[in-house]
């Protein structure tokens, strides 16, 4: 079963992210049996503007609710207070590699 966990960010707090960045990579790293894929999400940017990082996402494989909820307490980024609150939500692969996977929710 596949999870995706919503991360929504203090977005005032982009120090603290720049800061534990490196050791948010390595968290990801040695939980890449369950972390198969993660990513900041950014805010709409008008023309010429950046876009800002307003949370992330990570696609989790396998796993209880407890690890889950385990994985994101322990994250470093989540440990400095940068994660204003989390969802996390099953999801279905019903579309993947160019194909339907045969699977019905």
């Amino acid at each position: 079963m596949h999870r995706i966990v919503l991360l929504d960010d203090h977005v005032e707090k982009g120090a603290v992210r720049r800061a534990h960045f490196d050791q948010h990579l390595a968290f990801l790293t040695a939980n890449r049996d369950h972390i198969r894929h993660a990513g900041p999400l950014l805010a709409e940017a008008g023309p010429g503007e950046p876009a800002g990082v307003v949370g992330g996402l990570w696609v989790v494989e396998g796993g209880t609710d407890d690890t889950i909820r385990g994985l994101i307490e322990a994250d470093p980024l989540h440990a400095a207070g940068l994660r204003r609150s989390w969802r996390v939500h099953q999801w279905v692969k019903v579309f993947a590699d160019g194909k339907p996977t045969g699977v019905r929710p």
